[in-house]
């Protein structure tokens, strides 16, 4: 599954795009994932999370699917196994 690409810039506009669907979706600093996330509505929760982290993140990506939560988990867990880091904001959570 993709969730890098196509990567969008992180604004108003550009959000305002996004699909109204359930499934994932990234955000980005430059080229580093900083956060993994799933909703039910990814345009919803990337307008919310663009209050909260337009200062750091310049990008996003997403991908739908119905099976956000497992998709989520599998995403994390290959980057475990690969001797990754997590995303920067999903560091806690996990």
């Amino acid at each position: 599954m993709a969730i890098s690409e196509p990567r969008y810039r992180f604004h108003q506009a550009m959000v305002s795009g996004a699909p109204e669907s359930a499934g994932l979706y990234a955000l980005w600093h430059e080229t580093e994932m900083i956060f993994l996330g799933r909703s039910e509505c990814i345009k919803e929760a990337l307008l919310d999370r663009l209050n909260q982290l337009s200062a750091i993140a310049t990008h996003y990506s997403w991908h739908v699917t119905l099976r956000a939560a497992g998709e989520e988990v599998d995403l994390l867990d290959e980057l475990r196994r690969r001797g990754e880091p997590l995303p920067l904001l999903n560091r806690g959570a996990t």
